[in-house]
């Protein structure tokens, strides 16, 4: 009975949603002007990376399929949680270029997966688990955002009045 449980609770981790959509767009152009996925959401938000358009006569899917509201974890390998709309939009584009293959790991929105990216940080997960890895990813790529260079020592001295 108590394993029953288990397997009820595990089934409904998010995990067992994420799915892998290959795409290539169909547009000359490529990906990166045609708009075929249209990011919203990103770190600027406080939220996940999510599709918020998608303009299905541009793409040509090999594997999977694209939602509205998907939250993106990674594109190319790359994981994107934590980065900023417009650098996970440029991701995608510069993946995308000459009419390359985009891989996207998306997962549906569900139980304490939602967009909101500061819920989701709040939550204490055991160490080591997928969670907290993905805790720490978005830790990681907030910080390469937020710091991305040291200041020269000079320039930290200066006091400025206005």
């Amino acid at each position: 009975m108590a394993s029953q449980a288990v397997t009820k609770k595990e089934n409904k981790h998010w995990t067992n949603r994420l799915r892998d959509t290959i795409v290539i767009s169909t547009v000359q152009s490529g990906i990166e002007e045609s708009q075929s996925i249209l990011v919203r959401g990103g770190a600027d938000k406080g939220e996940f990376p999510w599709i918020g358009e998608i303009d299905l006569s541009t793409l040509n899917f090999h594997s999977g399929y694209l939602q509205v509201d998907d939250l993106i974890l990674e594109v190319n390998g790359q994981k994107v949680a934590g980065l900023t709309r417009n650098d996970v939009q440029k991701w995608i584009h510069h993946c995308a270029a000459n009419n390359g293959p985009i891989l996207l790991r998306i997962v549906k929105q569900t139980g304490f997966l939602t967009k909101d990216l500061r819920q989701y940080l709040s939550m204490g997960f055991q160490k080591g688990s997928i969670d907290h890895e993905l805790q720490q990813t978005i830790r990681d790529n907030l910080y390469l955002r937020t710091v991305p260079f040291s200041q020269p020592e000079e320039s930290r001295r200066r006091v400025y009045c206005v």
